[in-house]
């Protein structure tokens, strides 16, 4: 009976967005038409949907699990990066269990002229009212989601006055780390959707060495593919590459990838 229950679940997840609802066996979740090499980092992800065959909602997790790993390969076969290294695979194989909701907070680390360690909060600081985006919100649900990441959302600071604030603190193991989020949109002409991307990077690095860009939003007319490219001329400058130390990109459905400077 269990066995009959769990085949015949209908599993919901994010191609219901298009009208889309797919259905999971769960003695065959792994799509047969996958290269040997994805097959072989996928067994994770196989190893913990059999364990967890009595258990329709877990499995329902990991085959989303699957579906990610499966898709973080499908727009570019290979990049060109001599500076970078691709931890996708790891980032999202690695996901914490527990996630916790992230809060706004009223403090952040960082220096002054002079190079010297500063930390404001509410003592030596006025902070902006708490305003989050719905893209922005729409990234951080997809870090929890799919990087299993928890974190901070950090408030601007009114006074002093010129205190550039990433969005985000990523709460670490034995450190935290800023990033700074940059969505994309409607670009006004060929030229500007040409250097979205490199505007996006030109923005971020007043606030972080670390940047997400995000093209998931209602009206951008970048493909997955033209931004990925525009990524990686970007990042092959030694402009940005001197600068950045971790790229994540929030691509469409469903499409991320993570890169961290060697």
């Amino acid at each position: 009976m269990e066995k009959f229950a769990i085949e015949n679940t209908l599993y919901l997840h994010e191609s219901a967005k298009e009208n889309r609802m797919t259905s999971y066996d769960a003695d065959n979740l792994i799509n047969n038409d996958n290269d040997e090499i994805n097959n072989d980092k996928l067994t994770y992800t196989d190893k913990n949907i059999n364990r967890y065959d009595r258990v329709p909602l877990n499995i329902q997790k990991f085959a989303q699990r699957k579906e990610l790993l499966n898709k973080r390969d499908t727009v570019i076969s290979e990049l060109n990066l001599t500076q970078y290294e691709d931890i996708t695979y790891d980032a999202i194989k690695n996901e914490k269990v527990k996630i916790i909701e992230p809060e706004f907070v009223c403090s952040f680390n960082t220096v002054d002229e002079k190079g010297n360690k500063i930390t404001y909060t509410k003592n030596n600081a006025k902070f902006r009212k708490a305003n989050l985006t719905k893209d922005e919100r729409k990234v951080i649900n997809r870090l929890r989601e799919e990087l299993g990441w928890n974190m901070n959302l950090l408030r601007e600071i009114e006074k002093p006055t010129s205190i550039n604030v990433p969005d985000i603190e990523r709460i670490g193991k034995t450190s935290n780390d800023y990033y700074e989020i940059k969505s994309v949109y409607k670009s006004e002409s060929s030229n500007s959707q040409r250097k979205k991307i490199q505007r996006c990077f030109d923005e971020a690095r007043k606030q972080s060495n670390k940047i997400i860009v995000n093209i998931d939003t209602d009206n951008c007319d970048l493909t997955n593919e033209m931004a990925m490219k525009q990524i990686e001329k970007l990042l092959n400058r030694e402009k940005y590459n001197s600068v950045y130390k971790e790229v994540i990109f929030v691509g469409k459905e469903r499409y991320l990838k993570y890169f961290k400077r060697k």
